[in-house]
């Protein structure tokens, strides 16, 4: 009954021997063979750009990065690759947010377009929407709680005690001049209607105190102020990496403007 494994093992030893390793084995070294050297990669920095962010990445070609129209194809190319993987969320997306304004009785053929079955002649269909009071009431509980900011010194120095507290101002003052109380009720009112929703920061530099030194002759113009906008899950495709607790590698956002607003930028 052992034949078959001794006779492996015997032809295990054999080839052991052949490649000038030892038969009995005391250590990890002895029992696998070195791995061979890895082979120096030109440009290492560009072959791993390419390997996190794809092939036609143009950050990774010094010629390419200035490049606008690259820049522009790169990411519709990324955003074109994750369609297939939010199709059935988006499917269910838009399911959950005809229930919520009471449309029902509703149905889907696959992927395709919900609609309302053709309903029996002197029959009437009646909706008690229950869904969108129950997340009204829970939207207004979470919203009506304010965050309080609470900022520690790392020591009693009265120098640190002073930068905490100008650090709690500065929060407190972001949270107002952000109106974070609009923006955390959209929010939580689209992360309860599609399983997520987004908060997108950024620099505007249309906000902001107004002084003479950012224009040019003397002109005034604002300095510039961090910005806030609510993301819906159809705006926002993220790399295949992304989990949980595993931030993405890219983040990309699709926003709708005026052709105006287009051709400025």
């Amino acid at each position: 009954m052992t034949s078959p494994f001794d006779a492996e093992l015997m032809a295990d030893m054999e080839a052991r021997v052949m490649e000038g390793l030892s038969i009995a084995p005391t250590t990890p070294n002895d029992e696998m063979a070195p791995n061979p050297p890895e082979k120096e990669v030109d440009n290492e920095r560009e072959t791993l750009q390419k390997a996190l962010y794809g092939s036609d990445f143009p950050g990774a070609d010094p010629e390419m990065a200035k490049d606008m129209a690259a820049w522009a194809s790169w990411v519709q190319g990324q955003w074109e690759s994750r369609r297939e993987a939010v199709a059935m969320h988006l499917h269910l997306v838009e399911r959950n947010r005809l229930f919520r304004a009471g449309q029902q009785w509703i149905s889907a053929n696959g992927l395709g377009p919900w609609r309302e079955p053709a309903r029996p002649r002197d029959t009437a269909r009646v909706v008690y929407n229950m869904v969108d009071k129950a997340l009204a009431h829970r939207l207004q509980i979470i919203t009506a709680q304010r965050p309080g900011f609470q900022v520690t010194p790392v020591t009693q120095d009265p120098d640190d005690k002073r930068k905490a507290q100008a650090q709690q101002l500065a929060a407190e003052y972001q949270y107002d001049q952000q109106q974070m109380d609009k923006l955390r009720r959209e929010a939580v009112f689209w992360a309860q209607t599609d399983g997520v929703s987004f908060w997108h920061e950024f620099w505007d530099p249309e906000r902001g105190p107004w002084a003479d030194r950012m224009g040019e002759m003397g002109e005034r113009k604002p300095l510039g102020d961090i910005g806030c906008q609510v993301l819906r899950v159809e705006q926002v495709r993220v790399s295949p990496n992304a989990t949980t607790s595993v931030p993405p590698n890219w983040v990309c956002i699709r926003e709708v403007i005026p052709k105006a607003a287009a051709a400025f930028r």
